[in-house]
């Protein structure tokens, strides 16, 4: 690796630092979900390119995601979506791991198909007036 690129992960590590700490909660969700459909978008091209060690790397990553959006849900008041996305991020976190040690890339896809679904309607959930 060259100088320059570890210059630039650092950049883009600092980067991503600065906008979790200034996010709101609603705003860091967003962030959750954008990153593991980036990084499952890595697993799949470890996968096509036989990376074995990236693809593991990708989908831990992912998993922990998962697990974050999981521990971020208010039962309390969420009461049947924040149940319902529990099961979901449990359903998720399972397809990834079988499909993940199978390199099984239309199980992956399916992951990525269900979060990208999440994601839209966390955009275009309404903003309530105290956010």
């Amino acid at each position: 690796m060259n100088a320059f690129a570890g210059a630039a992960r650092q950049y883009q590590s600092v980067a991503v630092d600065a906008r979790v700490e200034q996010a709101s909660p609603r705003k860091l969700i967003g962030l959750l979900l954008n990153g593991a459909a980036q990084k499952l978008a890595e697993a799949r091209g470890c996968i096509e390119r036989g990376d074995i060690a990236g693809r593991g790397a990708a989908l831990s990553r992912v998993l922990a995601i998962l697990g974050e959006l999981r521990a971020s849900l208010d039962f309390e008041s969420g009461g049947d979506i924040a149940r319902q996305l529990e099961a979901l991020y449990d359903y998720l976190s399972r397809r990834v791991l079988l499909a993940g040690s199978r390199s099984d890339l239309t199980g992956l896809g399916e992951v990525g198909d269900l979060l990208a679904e999440i994601r839209v309607a966390w955009q275009d959930m309404p903003v309530p007036a105290d956010s």
